[in-house]
């Protein structure tokens, strides 16, 4: 999926400032709820609430991820990128825990790397993964519509952001978020 990554040193002339997944990027994208530290939510990412049927991560998987955590902590993207590459060419015998906390790894970098259309490809293909918790979802739907926005493609924006509202607009759990939306939409 993401095999070249000289494409993306070519596009920045010097690494990402070294800094954790936040709120609101160094690109100006607001991705909704991140956490400063990815791997410590990866254990719910499922909306599974049964303990029986609650995807664990494995020991590989797990390994992986840490060491793409740290390089990322490290400023250390197109390394991460790489390491998650090797991960994702097991991408459909990982259970629906470790997808998501895959993708979620890939969108980090790839922001963080000004990869727009490569962004793009993860969050939908986060769309896709079984049993997405809900604030991922909506966290997903609003990425996209930024990022479609970004890239001049507001009907497609549009249609994300529209997705959202009728995903999410009537929870109160995202009532904070659904002004944002608004205002992207407003902005098309």
């Amino acid at each position: 999926m993401l095999r070249n990554t000289e494409s993306a040193s070519a596009t920045t002339s010097a690494a990402p400032e070294a800094e954790p997944p936040a709120t609101q990027s160094a690109t100006g994208l607001h991705l909704g709820n991140t956490s400063d530290n990815p791997q410590q939510e990866t254990e719910s990412l499922s909306e599974n609430t049964e303990p029986e049927e609650t995807p664990r991560m494995s020991q590989a998987t797990f390994s992986v991820t840490q060491q793409v955590q740290e390089l990322q902590l490290n400023g250390e993207w197109l390394a991460s990128l790489e390491a998650m590459n090797r991960l994702y060419n097991n991408f459909e015998q990982l259970n629906s825990l470790e997808q998501v906390t895959l993708l979620n790894f890939y969108t980090n970098a790839l922001i963080q790397l000004k990869m727009w259309q490569e962004a793009i490809s993860v969050f939908t293909l986060m769309l896709t993964v079984p049993d997405l918790r809900s604030d991922l979802n909506a966290r997903t739907l609003i990425a996209l519509g930024q990022l479609h926005s970004r890239e001049n493609e507001p009907e497609a924006a549009r249609a994300y952001l529209e997705e959202w509202l009728i995903m999410h607009g009537d929870q109160p759990e995202y009532a904070d978020q659904q002004a944002r939306v608004e205002e992207l939409l407003s902005e098309l």
